[in-house]
């Protein structure tokens, strides 16, 4: 997970910070403001087992896996433990780390990143001390680039691999290696960065915007002289599979895979700057549940959600560019044109 901590300090729009900008999702341009460029709350991402990245880990090498009852502290403190556990001194050690208390509440400043965001320093930094000494005490113990998991868990990753691997074509489109001698380009858990022109409305002038994607896993074929591109997105869910309808559309993974459309031609202008064929897309999601009987679903998303998806994203990114040309954040667009809101009818 530490190598992760990198992507998420690095200040840039996302998908998921789109939520906080889209009132259908209960953002609004305050909320925004404070916290994806103030970065004023509690931005750290989710610890899970039940993500791509841990997924083809285990697939790949079981052995970096640490199977331990060992209680970890809240995924906030764990995170903001492993940032500053990742750039603690050499000289810092199992033995001698409890003396280096100062200098570890310094560095836990450095890194809060956001960790806390309403609390004060002081009562964020006891937080880190009471909560998350042990777990530092864990890591040297163990190995820093080990993934720790619990008994529970990892009963939940052996099924969730055994479901995978039963599903028809769902193990290929998440493990599958190119053959000798292909061309094809896999990459898995890829980080993305790129820059964007996004118009504001009512205006002929454009916004520049930092954008980022991390994204599960893609394949790009070279064919005819145009490339072909599989977007598989991994998703676990507590529910049913019968009902991933419903957190597909609650969730927006729909403008998720339409941001990594984006995002995957940025990759290709980026590393393959001569090449002028056409891009086509497939989709798919891999989905499986993660308790009972763990079952599995391969999807494949339609053209017609990725429009809709696309329609949402471009939607969010030209109220930010608003917002950032006018350097008004308390009301919308919306609201300072007409004066108030229409909610919309619904039957």
């Amino acid at each position: 997970m530490i190598e992760e901590l990198e992507y998420y300090s690095i200040p840039a729009i996302s998908n998921s910070s789109l939520a906080s900008i889209n009132p259908e999702q209960g953002g609004s341009p305050a909320m925004f403001k404070k916290e994806i460029l103030d970065r004023d709350g509690d931005n750290t991402p989710k610890l899970s087992f039940e993500n791509g990245k841990i997924v083809h880990k285990y697939v790949e090498n079981k052995d970096a896996f640490v199977v331990s009852e060992f209680e970890k502290p809240t995924d906030t403190i764990a995170l903001w433990v492993l940032r500053v556990f990742a750039v603690l001194p050499k000289t810092v050690n199992a033995d001698n780390f409890i003396d280096q208390l100062d200098l570890i509440k310094i560095i836990a400043l450095d890194q809060r990143d956001g960790a806390y965001g309403k609390f004060k320093d002081e009562t964020a930094l006891n937080k880190f001390v009471n909560e998350g000494m042990d777990y530092i005490s864990y890591l040297f113990l163990e190995r820093g680039d080990s993934i720790i998991m619990t008994p529970a868990q990892k009963e939940m990753m052996d099924g969730i691999i055994t479901s995978i691997d039963a599903c028809p074509g769902a193990y290929k489109l998440l493990f599958d290696k190119p053959e000798f001698g292909s061309t094809d380009v896999q990459k898995n858990e890829e980080a993305i960065y790129w820059k964007r022109e996004v118009s504001i409305p009512g205006s002929e002038d454009v916004v520049e915007m930092n954008m980022k994607s991390l994204l599960d896993r893609f394949i790009l074929k070279f064919v005819d002289g145009g490339i072909q591109v599989y977007l598989i997105d991994f998703k676990t869910t507590g529910g049913k599979i019968p009902l991933f309808g419903g957190a597909f559309k609650g969730y927006r993974y729909y403008r998720q895979l339409a941001f990594y459309t984006d995002a995957i031609i940025a990759y290709i202008e980026q590393n393959y700057p001569d090449f002028t064929g056409g891009i086509d897309f497939t989709y798919y999601i891999v989905a499986v549940e993660t308790h009972g009987l763990y079952q599995c679903r391969v999807l494949k998303i339609s053209q017609k959600w990725i429009g809709k998806g696309t329609q949402e994203m471009e939607r969010l990114l030209r109220s930010i560019a608003y917002h950032q040309s006018t350097g008004q954040w308390s009301r919308t667009h919306e609201e300072v044109e007409e004066g108030f809101i229409v909610l919309p009818f619904e039957e």
